[in-house]
């Protein structure tokens, strides 16, 4: 698995070597510092060479601030290369969510995704940071020390060796453990963000509908799973640090007491070297505890690690492995030859089955059912946000799988049936698909949408500010906003996938005459409800539980086809709509 990040890691590669170079320096410079003392005690002392404990002194002295300068240039440069790692891996995470189609989305979901986009890249980053200063210093001054101990004096270091074994068992039992119990952590926040995305996104229909409580009670419940879930792993990693706290103050009395022995009864070990082998023994015990600290962070982060890669993992069903980037669309005809989809692959009833139609280029073509009739997914196809089961969709007589996802929608301007506007400035959204759009030509786009006017009233005009989703702007005004976004690319098919519904009848005809008018050559597909809007298409297309149920004018369907004439008893009450207006 590590292996598989690497690639994210290599560009801070340098700035990790470098600080490993020092926190090694850093170590051997503390390690030194015992033996130095260890002369005084032992040699300058008894001797009283106050010149010789004065100048050690000095030596011990510039050797700390070295230590600390290198130490710091350190931890710079363990912080620069987990940053830049962590960079790294978020922007490929999302370039890599960019290329899924909604299939992969919905198999994700978005609140996993944005949890591992955040929490478990910042935890990624965080176990970086501490492996880059901790993995390199904890077991280079493990193994110093242990070194140093056993040439010190034979007989005391096998303490540190029981005490090392000891505490290597003991963290080997909690880590296995705590892992399963770290990734239902992860899971539990995954819920945690779904339920609070879900009542944040849906505030309004909770208010309306004064499920507040309700609400509170759902998080509650996933708050609480969370909480329960921490407070497991956590209390297993508590027990960490006093059972070595516990390893090393036995292992220091023990030592105190033999050491004791050594010196008095033995003679065999001076006063100094005790000194040496205890500070040897907290060296030794510390690095065990930073190493304890780091694999507790590492057995958190597999789960994240896990997680991450399931994503990175996860094919994009679309792609531009079959294109042809030479091909190009130039007029915008739209071929379904025997197009059949399905949304669960196991299920015997498909979700369209067999489409087949042509619109021609230019033509204005209205596509009306009933709510769950395959409208939408229709789009999605054509869009290639889905890949159909079988059969083909073709523009301009070519296969779409031919183009690049590229041409396929620089040509489309879609409004999708859930209008959305992002947070900035009017002129930014109208640009959104085409930065180069002038102001002139931006305001040309707001009237053709019939909202220049309700701009033109603002004090700042195009650069009126958009709140997050359009939330100051009510809905038809952000469907005319849409759609002139969706015109600013100058397409050559624009679909309109129940984009009028919240418009009054007559600024719905008005739009469309407009559209008619000015954009002449434009293939407009009109997805709908209502039959006054489609009811002056050149083409209208009826679809009744995924399937074609007819397809023709609004004259020739009002008189032969049951399903449209359902639709508007339904809509007029009566069946007399003529369909007149346009």
């Amino acid at each position: 698995m590590i292996k598989q990040f690497y690639p994210y890691f290599k560009k801070e590669l340098n700035t990790a070597l470098f600080g490993i170079l020092f926190t090694a320096t850093v170590v051997i410079i503390e390690l030194s510092q015992p033996r130095l003392m260890s002369t005084i005690v032992d040699t300058y002392i008894p001797s009283k060479n106050t010149s010789m404990i004065i100048q050690t002194g000095i030596i011990m002295a510039i050797l700390a601030v070295f230590g600390v300068i290198i130490g710091l240039v350190s931890v710079l440069c363990a912080t620069k290369a987990s940053n830049g790692f962590a960079y790294n891996l978020r922007q490929a995470l999302i370039n890599k969510v960019q290329s899924f189609s909604d299939q992969e989305m919905h198999q994700l979901g978005v609140s996993s995704l944005i949890t591992r986009a955040t929490n478990d890249i910042n935890f990624v980053q965080s176990t970086t940071l501490q492996s880059l200063r901790m993995l390199v210093r904890a077991p280079v001054m493990l193994v110093s020390a242990v070194v140093m101990a056993y040439f010190t004096n034979k007989r005391l270091s096998l303490l540190i060796f029981v005490a090392e074994t000891v505490l290597s068992i003991l963290l080997y039992i909690l880590l296995k453990k705590a892992y399963p119990l770290f990734v239902s952590m992860q899971k539990a926040i995954d819920k945690v963000n779904k339920t609070l995305q879900e009542g944040l996104i849906n505030i309004r229909v909770i208010k309306s509908f004064v499920r507040e409580s309700y609400e509170e009670k759902r998080f509650e419940v996933s708050n609480e799973t969370l909480m329960h879930a921490s407070q497991k792993a956590n209390r297993l990693i508590a027990l960490l640090n006093p059972t070595m706290m516990l390893v090393l103050f036995s292992s220091t009395l023990g030592l105190m007491a033999y050491g004791s022995r050594l010196i008095i009864i033995d003679q065999n070990l001076s006063v100094g070297q005790l000194l040496v082998f205890i500070n040897y023994m907290i060296f030794t015990m510390n690095s065990m505890m930073m190493l304890s600290m780091t694999l507790t962070m590492f057995s958190r982060s597999k789960a994240s690690f896990v997680r991450l890669a399931e994503v990175f993992n996860t094919e994009a069903s679309i792609d531009d492995k079959s294109s042809n980037p030479a091909n190009i669309i130039h007029l915008g005809q739209i071929e379904f030859e025997h197009v059949t989809f399905r949304y669960n692959k196991q299920s015997p009833i498909a979700d369209l089955d067999d489409l087949s139609f042509t619109i021609q280029s230019g033509q204005k073509t209205g596509i009306i059912g009933s709510t769950g009739s395959g409208k939408t997914t229709l789009i999605k196809l054509l869009t290639r946000l889905l890949e159909p089961d079988s059969g083909t969709i073709k523009i301009d007589g070519i296969d779409l799988n031919k183009y690049t996802l590229n041409q396929v929608r620089s040509v489309m301007g879609v409004v999708p049936q859930k209008n959305v506007l992002f947070s900035g400035t009017i002129l930014d959204n109208l640009r959104y698909g085409n930065p180069s759009l002038s102001e002139d030509k931006a305001w040309e786009l707001l009237a053709h949408s019939n909202i220049d006017a309700f701009i033109k009233k603002q004090d700042q005009q195009l650069n009126m500010q958009v709140y997050q989703g359009g939330v100051n702007f009510s809905g038809g005004q952000k469907q005319r906003l849409c759609i002139a976004r969706a015109l600013a690319i100058n397409p050559k098919i624009l679909i309109l996938d129940d984009s009028t519904s919240a418009l009054d009848g007559a600024t719905e005809q008005t739009i469309k005459h407009t559209l008619n008018h000015y954009y002449s050559d434009l293939t407009l597909l009109m997805i709908a409800q209502k039959i006054s809007s489609v009811a002056s298409m050149d083409k209208i297309i009826v679809l009744d539980n995924g399937k074609i149920v007819g397809m023709g004018n609004h004259q020739s369907l009002s008189k032969d086809n049951l399903v449209y004439q359902e639709i508007i008893a339904s809509q007029s009450g009566k069946g007399d709509f003529d369909g007149s207006g346009d």
